[in-house]
């Protein structure tokens, strides 16, 4: 697990972060990048999941979901990241 220079918590996506998406902040779509797939959870700040896909997808539509941030939980087989999605139209 990382360190937060900025912060100085706990980077929860740890060594995994390399599973990336784009863009962020968001308006309509979010790709993941290089082509990759992944399982992915969205969740409000509350904790409710807004979105979950069922197998694995290369992107996502976000177009509607309300303005806001969320946590964006990427999966697969052998890594999984945590990460903070931006949605502004």
């Amino acid at each position: 697990m990382g360190l937060d220079m900025t912060t100085g918590t706990p980077d929860i996506n740890g060594d995994n972060s390399n599973i990336l998406f784009y863009p962020n902040p968001a308006k309509s779509f979010v790709q993941l990048a290089g082509g990759e797939k992944a399982t992915v959870v969205i969740c409000d700040l509350s904790g409710t999941v807004v979105y979950q896909s069922v197998e694995p997808v290369d992107g996502f539509a976000v177009g509607n979901l309300p303005n806001g941030i969320y946590a964006v939980k990427l999966r697969q087989s052998d890594k999984e990241s945590i990460q903070k999605l931006i949605e502004k139209k």
